[in-house]
């Protein structure tokens, strides 16, 4: 099943794309960020692959969360309740190897994203099984390098 432009506006979903060097970034639309057309044509395959992180993927990886993305963040970084529970999904995945972004959601949808936590060691998408390896190769961001961006911007979501 598709997913509408109705479920974009009051859902936050998760996606994940493929960097240039072949890395993984998991994306937090927040119900502002920008998503791909390929997330878009399929529920199930967006579940499967958020499935896949969440209950198969050791949280082993050492992660670090990005100095700046209070900077960024609709929440207080005076509140220790508040920041633990926001930051503990962007760490989460960044534990599983990923490279975690937040959308901004101070303008109108669809928003760019900005870095919240990355690993110390990156998972590659060699590194996955290949019925997981083939879903996520459908959302290439080829003009981006995770490891070198702290933002990607909605145009170079396609």
């Amino acid at each position: 099943m598709k997913i509408s432009d109705e479920v974009l506006e009051v859902s936050d979903l998760d996606w994940f794309a493929v960097d240039q060097n072949g890395f993984l970034g998991h994306f937090a639309t927040g119900r502002f960020g920008s998503v791909p057309k390929s997330i878009l044509e399929s529920k199930e395959l967006l579940q499967e692959i958020e499935d896949y992180f969440r209950k198969h993927v050791p949280k082993t990886k050492q992660s670090t969360i990005h100095p700046k993305w209070s900077d960024n963040a609709d929440i207080d970084p005076k509140d220790s309740r508040s920041v633990n529970m926001y930051l503990n999904d962007f760490k989460q995945m960044a534990s599983c190897g990923l490279y975690s972004y937040d959308a901004y959601n101070t303008g109108p949808r669809p928003s760019s994203y900005f870095l919240v936590a990355f690993p110390d060691m990156p998972l590659s998408i060699e590194d996955l099984p290949d019925n997981i390896r083939q879903m996520i190769e459908r959302t290439p961001l080829p003009d981006v390098s995770f490891r070198f961006a702290s933002e990607i911007v909605s145009d170079k979501i396609i």
